[in-house]
């Protein structure tokens, strides 16, 4: 795991991945700042319905909360950043650091946006689901959060890599088999989420650490057909 996490680090001298960066950095800003827009919507909402027990909670909703917010809904945000990426990073990756591989295959549009929607929608249904812990319960937020969005990066960057290589069955299975290997990944990524600045960088970095996780293992150097 060090060794690929030190590939990804030394990937980031490459200047056209930082070219594939800058972009997605310009996209994870618009989606997050959406999303923290549609957060406040939704507050302003709360109170117009006028619930007593509401009024002194929603002021620091509006404030701090939409701070801790953004923070810890970045998952969310990267996971549609990252299906606009996906196959730009991995095929930049695979060139540089494993040329004997066959080049992937980029899923069809409508295969893209469908896992796009579908790992979206979970992910944003779950952080939503926890956010009441996240803003309530201090120190331990931090523990759900690494739980959880592990969990679901490794998921998410799984898929969306292997996809380029494997039929959705054959990942499954590959998730199934592998499922350690990458969890401790997701939980790294889940950590990067949590630095300032540097969790711009995840639709790009948690891309190339899951190139380099699924590369060693025999069903993609074996050149598992898509």
């Amino acid at each position: 795991m060090l060794r690929d996490i030190e590939r990804v680090i030394v990937q980031f001298r490459d200047p056209v991945l930082w070219w594939i960066v800058v972009k997605g950095i310009a996209a994870t800003l618009v989606l997050l700042g959406a999303t923290v827009a549609g957060l406040a919507v939704v507050v302003d909402l709360l109170v117009a319905t006028g619930i007593g027990w509401l009024d002194p909670v929603l002021p620091w909703l509006t404030g701090v909360g939409g701070v801790v917010a953004a923070v810890f809904l970045l998952p969310v945000v990267t996971v549609a950043v990252l299906g606009l990426f996906v196959d730009e990073v991995a095929a930049r990756v695979e060139a540089l650091n494993y040329p004997q591989l066959p080049p992937g295959e980029p899923a069809s549009l409508l295969t893209g946006v469908l896992l796009t929607l579908r790992l979206l929608g979970v992910t944003l249904a779950l952080n939503l689901l926890a956010l009441p812990l996240y803003l309530l319960l201090p120190g331990a937020n931090i523990v759900i959060f690494l739980a959880l969005n592990g969990y679901l990066l490794s998921r998410e960057y799984v898929e969306a890599v292997a996809q380029r290589r494997m039929a959705p069955r054959e990942i499954v299975r590959l998730r199934r088999a592998h499922r350690g290997r990458f969890l401790v990944a997701g939980v790294v990524l889940a950590g990067l989420a949590l630095v300032p600045l540097a969790n711009l960088l995840l639709p790009v970095a948690g891309t190339a650490l899951m190139v380099h996780r699924l590369a060693g293992l025999p069903e993609i150097a074996r050149g598992a057909p898509a």
